[in-house]
C-alpha cells in the first residue's frame, strides 16, 4: 500500500527551499521544488531492518524510533503516558511541535503506519524537482526511476552512488505524465534494499 505525500499548508516551507505555484503546466526554468529526504531501512518483522524507504528528513527520528520499538518485544505497546514522554524527546530531534509528533506515535508499533509506506511525490508536467537525499542505509544508495525513457532524471549527480551518511542532489524534470517508481539502483539484484523507495507521479 502506498501513502501519498500530502502536507498541510503550514508545512509547505518545512522541506521546500523554493516554492512553485500550483499551476497546471509550469514552464521549464521555474524555481525547483525541493524535498529534503532520507533513505532509511523501514522496520521489518521481528524488528530487523526491512526494505528501504524514503522519508522526509524531519521524520527520520520517528522512523528510527519505531524501528527501535519493534526490535524489543516489550516496547511494541506503549501507554499514553509513555508516548507523551517519547513525543517530547522526539520533538527536539525533529524540530516539530510536540502535539504533531504525538499524533504520529502509535500505541502499537506493529500496526500499519503511514511513515513506513513508499514516499509519493506528486508533480505536474513541466515542473522541476530537486531531491536532496541523505543515505541512512547500511549500503550504497543510487536513487533511479524505473523505465525512465523520457530522461526525467537529470544531471551528473544521478551517476554516482552515495555512501552511508553521504548526501546528494538528484534532479527531476517532469517532462511526461505518468507514474515512475523510484528504486535503489546501487543494490544487487534480489537485495531487500532494491525495492520501492517511493513513487514520482506526474500529472497533466
Amino acid at each position: 500500500m502506498i501513502a501519498q505525500h500530502r502536507q498541510p499548508s503550514s508545512d509547505l516551507t518545512a522541506h521546500r527551499l523554493a516554492a512553485v505555484a500550483p499551476v497546471s503546466a509550469p514552464e521549464m526554468g521555474a524555481p525547483a521544488r525541493i524535498y529534503k529526504l532520507s533513505a532509511v531501512p523501514a522496520p521489518g518483522s521481528g524488528g530487523e531492518a526491512g526494505r528501504a524507504i524514503l522519508t522526509l528528513q524531519r521524520h527520520q527520528a520517528i522512523v528510527d524510533y519505531l524501528r527501535r520499538r519493534l526490535s524489543h518485544a516489550g516496547d511494541a505497546m506503549r501507554s499514553s503516558e509513555q508516548l507523551d514522554c517519547d513525543a517530547q524527546v522526539l520533538s527536539q530531534h525533529c524540530g516539530l511541535a510536540i502535539d504533531k509528533v504525538r499524533r504520529l506515535l502509535p500505541e502499537d508499533a506493529r500496526q500499519t503506519h503511514n511513515l513506513m509506506r513508499p514516499f509519493v511525490i506528486r508533480a505536474v508536467r513541466g515542473e522541476q524537482i530537486e531531491l536532496h537525499i541523505s543515505n541512512g542505509l547500511p549500503g550504497p544508495l543510487l536513487p533511479a526511476l524505473l523505465d525512465d525513457d523520457f530522461g526525467i532524471q537529470q544531471g551528473a549527480s544521478c551517476r554516482r552512488p552515495l555512501d552511508t551518511g553521504e548526501q546528494g542532489v538528484f534532479l527531476l524534470t517532469c517532462k511526461q505524465t505518468g507514474i515512475y517508481p523510484i528504486y535503489n539502483q546501487a543494490c544487487p539484484q534480489g537485495s531487500a534494499n532494491r525495492c520501492l523507495l517511493g513513487v514520482l507521479m506526474i500529472e497533466p
